[in-house]
């Protein structure tokens, strides 16, 4: 009775195991789904849509940085400063240190009046900057 029991504890937490696996497996599924629609969107000059999108993926993963970055991407070129800097931020606390986020982040502070986390923004992202197109250059040089 007791073997038979263990036996099937046993088999409840493998069932247990693989329904969680596959639940998590089709989550990550269903992301990458919306993240490409969003890019198809994009492509298609439909900023709107794309957006919702990403906020589909923010919904059931509210700690995805790809999602959260484009977001902030998208509302900026909307002229939404606002929710770009809050989406930039987001961004940027899951992963610091990603200077092209950084400078649109001052960027986008800077255009909805937030002018000293622009200001500091700015100057520690253009010293990591690789961009060439991005890098000061003084003029009497």
């Amino acid at each position: 009775m007791i073997k038979a029991s263990i036996i099937s504890s046993a088999l409840l937490l493998v069932v247990s195991a693989l329904s969680y696996s596959q639940t998590a497996a089709d989550q990550q599924q269903e992301i990458q789904t919306h993240i490409r629609q969003a890019q198809a969107y994009l492509n298609d000059k439909k900023p709107d849509l794309a957006i919702a999108e990403y906020n589909a993926v923010l919904a059931s993963d509210p700690n995805n940085l790809d999602a959260s970055a484009n977001l902030g991407v998208v509302y900026f070129f909307s002229g939404d400063y606002g929710k770009a800097t809050h989406e930039l931020r987001s961004a940027l606390k899951l992963r610091p240190g990603i200077p092209k986020l950084q400078a649109l982040l001052g960027m986008s502070e800077k255009r909805a009046g937030e002018n000293k986390s622009a200001q500091a923004d700015l100057e520690q992202s253009f010293d990591k900057l690789k961009d060439e197109r991005l890098v000061f250059r003084p003029a009497w040089n």
